[in-house]
């Protein structure tokens, strides 16, 4: 779902939401959401996207690079934030 936040500038960018128990490798294409400086801050109970930890409701969100190619990994049951660079 794509947002704008009015009151801090215009900020862009897509809410992620997984609704699957396994990791998903999400490729974003467009303008601001792919390619270099662009970053989603994840909360999905895992540090790296693929191992679930023993506590998961205890690990704080992190901040993971897009690739220059669009891909993001999101861990199981996840909702990330990805903030749009310029066009």
């Amino acid at each position: 779902m794509p947002y704008i936040v009015h009151d801090q500038g215009n900020k862009r960018g897509v809410l992620l939401i997984s609704k699957t128990a396994t990791p998903l490798t999400v490729t974003l294409n467009g303008p601001g959401v792919s390619g270099v400086n662009t970053t989603a801050q994840v909360l999905d109970g895992t540090v790296d996207g693929l191992v679930l930890d023993p506590e998961p409701g205890f690990v704080p969100p992190v901040e993971r690079a897009v690739g220059p190619d669009g891909v993001v990994r999101l861990g199981p049951y996840a909702i990330a934030l990805v903030h749009a660079g310029k066009q």
